[in-house]
């Protein structure tokens, strides 16, 4: 099939270019899932080959992935509305109308970061400032990609549950057999390395994403580790109207667009984007993922990568993602 060699040729350009040391991912059309792997899981301390089990850090798809779905799940359950308040369920929040449903479109006025987090140490000063936290822009008049949103929602799904990861493993993770998917994993020597930062070095088997790191590997917008494998059936799921995890409804309210956001859309935790003259789900991740379910056209695409290894100044996956478009949608 030319277009599966044509991908994989890309791939393999992504690494000879150096868009990033190696990269696992898998293609889903008319019924198929098409897998690969290209590259390096590590290129440091020294070169080790990948496979397609690598383990990555999937950074934001985190938070479509983990949180979107808990906080969909949860209201499924009747255990909470869109339209509740954040602050009904975390009191030291300052502000009384700001919505789940604004938290989750990125909307609801709180910054993308607070000040200092790449520099802290300890947990406290960031609680500190989640606790002291002042909106930046009137909710609801335009997006702002904030952490510190997604944030507040895995605290309110650990305030309701227990525990994330728990909800996730038996609500999501467990009955898709997305055996692979977590936070902390420790197969340290199927894990992909992130980035050689500060007094933490090189990055393996700890969240690459400071906050998280403080959180003990879990947060509401980021800390999962997972694979294509696993990745490949959650999109599955998507495609095939929620299985038993999501009502086909839920679903379909994922591709409502609720605020513009660039040349797209924001919607329940997703971005809503045109590729080729259709609407489709997609996110991304800080270490080198994406993702790209397109419902409509029964077509998904997942890509993980370590980008960021050894230095996150690469970006090169940037422009590299819409090369990738263009052959799956045959342009």
């Amino acid at each position: 099939m030319d277009k599966l060699n044509d991908l994989n040729d890309l791939m393999q350009k992504g690494v000879l270019e150096g868009v990033y040391p190696g990269a696992t991912y898998c293609l889903i059309e008319d019924g198929k899932r098409h897998f690969g792997y290209v590259g390096y899981k590590a290129l440091y301390p020294e070169k080790e080959e990948n496979k397609l089990d690598t383990v990555y850090d999937v950074a934001s798809l985190s938070k479509v992935v983990a949180t979107t779905m808990a906080i969909l799940i949860l209201c499924e359950e009747g255990k909470l509305s869109l339209e509740d308040k954040i602050k009904t369920y975390l009191p030291y929040i300052k502000y009384d109308h700001v919505t789940i449903k604004d938290l989750l479109v990125h909307s609801s006025g709180y910054p993308a970061l607070t000040e200092g987090t790449t520099e802290m140490t300890t947990l406290e000063p960031l609680m500190d400032d989640l606790m002291t936290c002042d909106l930046a822009y009137e909710t609801g008049s335009k997006v702002v990609y904030s952490d510190v949103g997604f944030m507040y929602l895995g605290f309110l799904v650990e305030k309701l549950t227990g525990s994330l990861p728990d909800y996730l493993k038996t609500r999501v993770f467990k009955p898709l057999g997305m055996d692979d998917t977590r936070y902390n994993h420790k197969e340290i020597l199927r894990i992909a390395p992130t980035e050689e930062f500060g007094f933490r070095g090189m990055i393996r088997g700890f969240v690459h994403d400071e906050k998280a790191f403080l959180l003990d590997g879990v947060a509401g917008h980021a800390g999962i580790y997972s694979t294509a494998e696993d990745l490949a059936k959650f999109a599955g799921m998507l495609l095939n109207g929620g299985q038993e995890i999501l009502k086909e409804d839920t679903v379909n309210r994922l591709m409502v667009k609720e605020m513009p956001f660039d040349e797209d859309y924001r919607s329940l935790g997703w971005i809503v984007k045109d590729i080729d003259g259709g609407d489709v789900l997609y996110h991304t991740g800080y270490t080198g993922t994406h993702m790209i379910v397109d419902i409509k056209r029964q077509k998904a695409f997942i890509m993980l990568s370590n980008r960021v290894h050894p230095s996150r100044e690469n970006t090169k996956i940037i422009k590299f993602r819409k090369r990738i478009e263009k052959i799956i949608y045959g342009e």
